[in-house]
């Protein structure tokens, strides 16, 4: 870790050196991504199958931005019946952000009266976490449909192809550019080029 909180024996500990325990955790993490494996934004797994004529599934993974890792803890079925062109052809841009914020509450007791001891139980926020957000951009209706705009705080992980029937065959093609690959995905390239040289 980069710093260390000092908790001495006999010490009362307010809350803000636990608050300090956790912050020194994730700015060594974020430090360590940031510096060691990419600063910029980049994304692993995340993986965009169809799983319908009208719809898309995004696998589990993880976004990257500036150092800081944002997770798709769970599958995400997306229907893209909204995206439908009429007589031509467009592009959907599967894009990925990420957010931080509190996302769990629970009742937890609280001293109200210290001669007493006297508790009340207050719904307070227990969670903050990061989070991985999938987005959907929609292209221009063409023939020769071209990808829409991305914003420069979005990450663009997969193109999807549609029809008026719905995606087409072979219409969904993973973004290359922010793709992160893991140490083992590099160890087994660098081996093959190893072998062949």
């Amino acid at each position: 870790m980069e710093a260390q909180a000092i908790i001495r024996d006999f010490q009362e500990v307010p809350a803000s050196d636990f608050m300090r325990i956790q912050d020194y955790t994730r700015d060594t993490f974020d430090d360590l991504v940031k510096f060691a494996i990419d600063a910029g934004q980049a994304y692993n797994g995340l993986p965009v199958a169809p799983s319908g004529s009208f719809e898309v599934q995004v696998g589990v993974g993880m976004y990257f931005s500036g150092g800081v890792m944002y997770p798709l803890k769970s599958v995400l079925t997306q229907s893209l019946v909204d995206f439908q062109p009429v007589a031509n052809r467009v592009k959907v841009a599967v894009v990925a952000w990420g957010t931080e914020g509190e996302t769990e509450t629970a009742y937890r007791d609280y001293v109200v009266n210290l001669e007493t001891e006297q508790t009340e139980a207050r719904l307070v926020t227990i969670e903050k976490a990061r989070r991985c957000n999938i987005g959907f951009i929609k292209g221009v209706e063409s023939g020769d449909p071209q990808l829409p705009t991305i914003p420069l705080d979005r990450l663009l992980i997969a193109v999807i192809t549609m029809g008026p029937s719905g995606i087409e065959t072979d219409g969904v093609a993973m973004s290359t550019v922010g793709a992160l690959s893991s140490l083992r995905s590099l160890a087994t390239r660098t081996a093959s080029i190893e072998a062949w040289k």
